[in-house]
């Protein structure tokens, strides 16, 4: 039966819509047509995550504690 509770977690928290990895997509193409450049790969990566989660990174600075 734990084994049974910890799958349901895992199936349960799937998102039903591809909205957030279509707005991902979305921000690496706009990074891609900012940056025309070769970059590497690992580098790209980098600033499509930071991008995707500047919001987030904003609020944790905003955050006192």
């Amino acid at each position: 039966l734990p084994n049974l509770k910890k799958l349901a977690f895992i199936l349960l928290s799937i998102n039903s819509s591809s909205a957030g990895i279509e707005r991902f997509f979305n921000i690496c193409g706009f990074t891609s047509k900012k940056n025309a450049c070769n970059i590497r790969d690992e580098i790209f990566k980098a600033r499509c995550l930071f991008r995707a989660n500047f919001n987030l990174l904003k609020k944790l600075e905003s955050m006192s504690y």
